[in-house]
């Protein structure tokens, strides 16, 4: 299988290639995909780096554009979350431009509530959605 990466979504292909250096403890937390039999990468979900002290980990998800608006997102977070209980994670996160509405019901559907606010040196302004486990 040859698998494509989007364009769209290389610059977080590189936060996970650099996120290697962690603990190799951290590894399967980063980066799962969904791929098709023909190599296109459909969707990928992965944390920023393995559970915190606390049990807490941060969520990113990406769905090919044209794959959106099929449920695919939600089954790739749903299907995460549960990966995630069975690690004992205890608290996830999420942060989301105010202005990506389809990322914001999935996590809302899903549970996660407003949390608060932060300013990311590449998005600006993002929405923080948290939810217990």
């Amino acid at each position: 299988m040859d698998l494509r990466w989007p364009d769209a979504d290389r610059r977080t292909l590189n936060y996970r290639i650099d996120a290697l250096d962690r603990p190799p403890d951290a590894w399967p937390y980063l980066l799962q995909v969904a791929v098709a039999a023909d190599g296109e990468l459909l969707g990928r979900v992965g944390c920023h780096d393995g559970p915190d002290g606390s049990g807490e980990v941060e969520i990113g998800y990406y769905v090919a554009e044209s794959r959106r608006g099929a449920g695919l997102g939600g089954r790739i977070v749903d299907a995460f979350l549960g990966w995630l209980r069975e690690q004992a994670v205890e608290r996830v996160s999420a942060s989301v431009r105010p202005d990506n509405v389809p990322s914001l019901r999935i996590l809302e559907r899903r549970g996660f509530v407003r949390t608060g606010t932060q300013i990311d040196d590449e998005d600006g302004l993002e929405l923080v959605l948290s939810r217990t486990l």
